[in-house]
């Protein structure tokens, strides 16, 4: 069983909160920001999340270094900006009894199990975002880094639940592959079943 907390700096969901987030929609999920990426196109065309899943892919697994970039927050109908944190945390992902992981980083303490994602992420800005495009690498950005259609690439997903100082808290974390030095992605945290949301992008790099 995984154990699932978030970073202290990540813990308040509130309007200059630092948990990052990402929103559900019915074509998957979608970001509100993302840094530009720089990573040459590798393995990320050429893998399957299931494949990773399975251990065939252990160029994945190890360190990282993990950049909070910017993001959004929400509460009590009023949306405002969260500027990118400017620190670097060490993130690992591990494989055990047959299960992937990531520990450190955005998760705190302990450990999160990742699975497949197979709904889809959308990491276009939506209509309306008080985030500067210029900020954004959205999904065709990220293919073209990548060399073939975000669609393709690995996603993968994990979340869980904390009582922090606010209330309960709901968190899930979505990635995707790009290759064996640079996974980009979200973090989606919810108060109290609603009553605050919190939304950044989150950038495993080495």
């Amino acid at each position: 069983m995984s154990r699932y907390t978030l970073a202290p700096a990540a813990a308040a969901l509130c309007l200059a909160a630092s948990i990052a987030l990402a929103q559900d929609t019915s074509d998957g999920v979608e970001a509100t920001d993302m840094p530009a990426p720089d990573a040459s196109p590798s393995i990320g065309c050429t893998l399957t999340a299931d494949a990773i899943l399975a251990g065939d892919a252990p160029d994945i697994l190890g360190t990282y270094q993990t950049f909070m970039g910017v993001g959004v927050a929400t509460m009590s109908g009023r949306t405002v900006p969260l500027p990118d944190q400017g620190t670097a945390e060490p993130t690992t992902l591990s494989m055990a009894n047959d299960a992937l992981f990531i520990s450190g980083g955005p998760v705190f303490e302990g450990e999160v199990e990742l699975r497949a994602w197979r709904d889809g992420l959308n990491f276009d800005l939506p209509e309306g975002s008080p985030l500067d495009p210029e900020d954004v690498a959205q999904n065709d950005q990220i293919s073209a880094e990548a060399g073939c259609d975000i669609g393709t690439l690995p996603q993968l997903q994990g979340g869980g639940s904390y009582t922090g100082p606010e209330g309960e808290v709901d968190f899930d974390l979505y990635f995707v592959v790009l290759s064996e030095r640079l996974i980009y992605g979200i973090t989606v945290g919810t108060l109290n079943g609603g009553e605050g949301v919190a939304r950044r992008i989150v950038e495993l790099r080495r």
